[in-house]
């Protein structure tokens, strides 16, 4: 049972993230990343435990029938006392065990709301603490904390009253049941002292039952929480019709394009072009729709009307999966993992060294690298702390080259930078555009003066504008 529990805990933890990797982008944004830790971390584990507790019970409740059989055969009159006392035991103690279910409910959620919380707190501490809004935050934390302390007492409550009153319940009954046999039904001692083991055993095991069944409900909440997450997954999968292996070669069209957010129509007819070979530039209001152009090229969204082309082959025709192996992409927020620069480069691939020193030299950051005491194996800290904006920047694009795209996607890669690095970068974009297809979004100068193509995009409309070679 103890190797299954832990198989269990292994499935539910992979079924999550199995899942998380196929469902639909929309779902996955309007989860607090929180929710789904608590289930890896917290949840699949006492969902395991609730499978052990259930195996327990099932075993108690097997002893008790032998039990209650044996004693019918010794003597009808003793098994009928042991039944009345087990009912009696189990409709005593039920609100108990009510209460028990409660309560793990309660900290099931509390603790989710907590831990969400927790994330996005730890997520922000900077600016917390350069606003100095740490004692507020420290307070609804101990809030929080204070939550989860309140179901957890209820469940110690419900758990030590349970194991109390059982013994005593039990004795009072044992005690009574066997004076009332003695005197009113005239059983001989002999007879109450075998069958009196039989009917104690009886009762203890009912007792065990009752408390296993207890410990149950008390984790049997998490099992629910990761069960509902993986339903909740497995009914949004993002679908992918198409069958067709992507190529890219020659052009990518978009062709009277229209998008709606839940019916707030944010694309009204895109059309536009990006070339192999070129550097194409958006630029625009913020809200015009850019993001949402790059979310449906990827395919992360669905449009409405229109067509997205591929070398002339509707997007939907394509198998997702190969048309991304074919992108690079830098998002605006350049995030890190907490591990080597090798990790973050590679993403779990196993790709040589020589690829990893090339696409750091294309990117600019070799000889930081170089310099670095770890060199590849340097850790960059939480989120690339440890790196300057510029450094992640650079890493980022690395990132995306290590792979050898046919397309590079690039989100305000330059937007957060200082006018020479944001040179510096914009120089080496302008370069790689020769051997692939890059398509950013920026505002500023730096790129738009090296684009071979620009498009304002607002009001959800896309005007294509005269480059500086022009």
């Amino acid at each position: 049972v103890g190797f299954t529990s832990a198989e269990v805990a292994s499935d539910l933890r992979r079924d999550v993230v199995r899942n998380l990797m196929r469902v639909r982008w929309r779902y996955f944004i309007r989860q607090p990343s929180g929710r789904i830790t608590t289930v890896v971390s917290n949840d699949a584990t006492r969902a395991a435990e609730a499978y052990v507790l259930a195996a327990t019970f099932l075993a108690f409740a097997a002893q008790s029938v032998v039990f209650a059989i044996v004693a019918l055969v010794v003597s009808w009159k003793l098994a009928l006392v042991a039944f009345a006392m087990g009912l009696v035991m189990i409709v005593a103690m039920h609100s108990l065990v009510r209460l028990a279910k409660r309560s793990g409910f309660a900290q099931t959620r509390r603790t989710r709301d907590l831990l969400i919380f927790l994330s996005d707190t730890l997520s922000n501490l900077k600016l917390i603490r350069a606003m100095d809004r740490q004692a507020p935050f420290a307070a609804l934390l101990d809030k929080k904390i204070r939550a989860v302390r309140k179901a957890l007492r209820r469940q110690v409550i419900a758990r030590e009253a349970v194991a109390n009153l059982q013994d005593a319940v039990m004795a009072i009954f044992l005690g009574t049941g066997f004076y009332v046999l003695s005197t009113t039904f005239d059983v001989p001692l002999s007879e109450l002292l075998v069958s009196g083991v039989i009917v104690a055993r009886t009762v203890q095991t009912v007792a065990k039952l009752q408390k296993a069944y207890q410990k149950a409900l008390l984790v049997e909440s998490a099992f629910w929480s990761a069960r509902e997450l993986i339903d909740e997954t497995a009914a949004d999968f993002e679908p992918n019709p198409g069958t067709a292996p992507a190529t890219f070669e020659r052009l990518i069209s978009f062709r009277d394009v229209q998008f709606a957010h839940s019916e707030r129509p944010v694309l009204r007819g895109i059309d536009l072009d990006v070339k192999a070979h070129e550097l194409t530039v958006l630029t625009g209001p913020s809200g015009g729709g850019k993001t949402t152009i790059i979310d449906l090229l990827l395919g992360l969204h669905q449009s409405r009307t229109g067509d997205i082309l591929i070398d002339d082959r509707p997007l939907e025709d394509i198998d997702l999966n190969s048309w991304r192996r074919l992108v690079g992409y830098v998002p605006q927020d350049v995030v890190l993992l907490h591990d080597s620069i090798r990790e973050n480069l590679t993403l779990g691939d196993d790709i040589p060294d020589e690829r990893l020193w090339r696409v750091l030299a294309l990117s600019g950051v070799d000889e930081f690298v170089r310099s670095l005491p770890g060199g590849l194996e340097e850790i960059v800290g939480e989120r690339g702390g440890r790196l300057s904006g510029g450094q992640r920047q650079r890493l980022a694009l690395a990132r995306a080259l290590v792979h050898q795209p046919r397309l590079l996607i690039l989100d305000e890669v330059t937007s957060a930078l200082d006018p020479a690095t944001a040179i510096a970068i914009a120089g080496e974009i302008r370069r790689l555009s020769r051997d692939i297809a890059v398509l950013t979004i920026s505002h500023r100068h730096e790129l738009l003066d090296v684009a071979d193509r620009i498009y304002v995009v607002e009001d959800g409309k896309a005007q294509e504008k005269e480059t500086v070679s022009e």
